[in-house]
Order: C-alpha cells, then structure tokens, then sequence
C-alpha cells in the first residue's frame, strides 16, 4: 500500500516502467485489451487563435489505462505566415507526422530566441521537447497532421 504518488512514482522510475503497469484501474474502458474509436466518435475542437481559425483537433483513441499519451488528428487552417502565432508551449513531448499536404513549423525557446521555420512534407515528422513554443501552418489546403503528445517519467 503506498501512502503518497510521489512513492509510487520513485518506484516506477527503480523499475523503468510506466505507472500505469504497476495500478490497474479496475474501471478500465478497454476491453480485452482494446479500444476503438470510430469516426463520428470522440472529441472534436476548432481552435482559434486571435480572430482566425487556426486548427481543427480530433481526438484519436486514447483509454484511462494510457493517461500520459494523447493522440491527434489536425486539420490546418493557418494559411498566412502573418497570421501564424506560436502556441504557450506544453510540458508533453511531442511527435508529429505529416498526413496530408506540406506544412510550414515554426519554433522558437520561448527565452527571446530568434523563431526558427522549417518547411516539413507528407510523410515527414518531427518531435518537440517539452517547453517549447511552436505552431503549423499548412503550405497547401486541407493539409492534415498527427500530433502524438505524451508524458513519461
């Protein structure tokens, strides 16, 4: 029995291994080890950022039993380099790959730094430290992206 998480998670830091391995959740939402979202399932957001319409988040399968992981889909609605804004940064690491089109990544460290660009393709990702300030725009219409964001100790 562990009196406080903060012993918990010194335990599953000794043994390399998620939390979530060593806590069950008997109220899992997964069956037989499983979870399918289907299309018209789950959430769905329009983010704006300033007046515009910046991206378009659909949730992709995620269970209570994998707390630290969110997956998304994202539809690219920032197609105007004055309009890019970079996000307020987020403490996940995350990975993106580029589904559908081509689409510009801005970044910078948020300490005053000079914003860098790139310019990634279909099938081209890219993995962002936690803290770091960032936004995509897409470069041809209806460009698409699969952002992973998760939190491992």
């Amino acid at each position: 029995e562990f009196k406080s998480t903060g012993k918990l998670v010194r335990l599953a830091n000794v043994l390399v291994m998620p939390i979530s391995e060593l806590v069950r959740d008997v109220n899992t939402d997964l069956t037989e080890g499983v979870k399918i979202l289907r299309n018209n399932e789950g959430f769905c957001k329009v983010s704006n950022r300033g007046r515009n319409e910046y991206y378009t988040y659909k949730h992709l399968a995620t269970s209570n039993s994998a707390p630290e992981l969110m997956a998304l889909k994202v539809v690219l609605h920032c197609e105007s380099s004055e309009n890019i804004v970079l996000n307020e940064e987020h403490s996940s690491k995350e990975v993106v790959y580029v589904l559908k089109g081509v689409v510009r990544v801005d970044w910078g460290n948020g300490l005053g730094a000079e914003r860098r660009t790139e310019v990634l393709n279909e099938g081209d990702s890219i993995y962002l430290s936690p803290g770091v300030p960032h936004s995509f725009m897409g470069l041809e219409l209806n460009s698409e992206i699969l952002a992973f964001n998760y939190c491992l100790s």
